[in-house]
């Protein structure tokens, strides 16, 4: 299904940039939504393996929050060492590898120091953000927030098909054989991008990366590879960058803003509803479809209607919304009549960000920058799950929303009262 949603035949530009339906970037859909499928169709299932061998609820949180260090930890290094230094097709690899790694040491796991250190392999399993550097550095950038929701599309459609039937699989084959064969599945994913992008970023080694409206000087430092590359920022500089700073901080607060609602969902609507698991289910794909949706149809639209920064503004604003409505929200009707929009505005949070963030610096800082991006996801992970039950616990649920709200209001603070580089205009002969 990703295959014939991508499938539009199309040519290169002239500069070896490339457009959202490219051959390259359909083998990125497809290959995203194997990964997908290798990371959902076990991990809602791991808690029944815990279950079974008798470990705790409480070592099953400790796994995770060891998964959300373990990949915070990872991203900026990985977004640093292996996609600036290496190439966004050899971290897409290297993501891939670290999957199939850590499929295998789930399905060999019996104990909890053996389900720990199938937590270590969340150290490489990056694939969104080397996916992400991949269209960052070959798209033109009028074309980027289209193509970032393709992938998110792609990823979706991975999600839902892989919750839909992973616990069915996992009740008929056994926990070890469906971890053995997500294993095979992102094998096969990384073979795929090994036979095409590699042999697509070969042809464009040479050529200059001028994918973005940057100055003549930035245009001129060369295509993501070892040929004409400019030495890659340090850290440290493209943290002193303002723009940059500014929509990290937007990040970290939206971000923070639905974090401990969405990560604490077991502990809040599951209990104050008491929804029963096919309930639950039903929940999370209409939302699963919303967020598809988004990306697809919404998020192209939007970033032509409105300049980036303004169209964050505007889901900033729908986002604290939507909180007020969870706040007073007396049935489930209301709760998914809030959700659903909230769950949208949050995806096109996410592709404006990465934009804005790709476009502030030179190419070759790419992958850090998304390596950034990606540790505040992981940060979240590790934080928020805690911070939603305690929030629910002692203050009730009404606090989950208000939680939202404030964060959303500081990271309104923080769009109109800074100005962020704005995306250059594409110019025409006529112009």
């Amino acid at each position: 299904s990703v295959w014939v949603f991508c499938s539009l035949d199309t040519t290169c530009c002239a500069n070896m940039a490339i457009d959202a339906t490219s051959p390259p970037l359909r083998t990125l859909y497809l290959s995203h939504f194997f990964y997908a499928i290798s990371f959902w169709l076990v991990t809602p299932s791991v808690f029944f393996q815990f279950s079974s061998l008798g470990l705790t609820k409480l070592q099953y949180s400790l796994w995770q929050t060891c998964n959300g260090a373990f990949e915070f930890a990872g991203a900026p290094v990985f977004g640093r060492l292996l996609t600036d230094k290496f190439g966004a097709p050899f971290a897409v690899g290297t993501s891939k590898a670290g999957s199939v790694l850590r499929s295998i040491m789930l399905a060999l796991s019996g104990t909890m120091p053996m389900f720990i250190g199938s937590s270590v392999p969340m150290l490489a399993c990056q694939g969104a953000q080397a996916a992400q550097a991949v269209i960052s550095t070959t798209v033109p950038l009028p074309e980027r927030p289209k193509t970032l929701g393709r992938l998110g599309v792609s990823y979706g459609i991975g999600f839902l098909v892989s919750t839909a039937c992973g616990g069915w699989l996992v009740q008929r084959l056994g926990f070890e054989t469906v971890a053995l064969g997500t294993a095979a599945i992102c094998a096969m994913a990384a073979v795929l991008d090994f036979v095409v992008l590699s042999r697509h970023w070969a042809r464009r080694a040479d050529t200059a990366a001028a994918v973005d409206g940057f100055s003549d000087a930035t245009s001129a430092t060369g295509a993501t590879g070892s040929a004409g590359r400019c030495p890659t920022p340090s850290w440290q500089s493209l943290l002193m960058q303002p723009t940059v700073r500014r929509l990290l901080v937007i990040k970290a607060l939206t971000a923070g803003a639905h974090g401990p609602y969405f990560m604490s969902w077991s502990a809040t609507l599951v209990d104050l509803f008491e929804l029963t698991p096919a309930v639950n289910g039903y929940m999370l794909a209409a939302l699963g479809v919303a967020a598809a949706s988004t990306n697809a149809l919404i998020t192209p639209w939007a970033a032509s209607c409105w300049e980036l920064t303004a169209l964050l503004q505007r889901c900033v604003v729908v986002q604290a919304v939507c909180f007020a409505v969870l706040a007073v929200a007396w049935n489930l009707w209301v709760v998914m009549l809030a959700l659903i929009p909230l769950i949208m505005v949050a995806e096109l949070i996410r592709v404006a960000i990465l934009t804005l963030l790709t476009n502030a610096v030179d190419p070759s800082a790419h992958g850090t920058v998304l390596g950034f991006d990606t540790g505040i996801n992981s940060g979240m992970r590790i934080i928020c799950p805690t911070l939603g039950m305690l929030l629910y616990h002692h203050l009730g649920y009404a606090s989950l929303a208000q939680w939202g709200i404030a964060l959303d209001a500081a990271a309104l603070f923080v769009l109109l009262g800074t100005h962020i580089t704005q995306p250059k205009k594409p110019t025409t002969k006529n112009d």
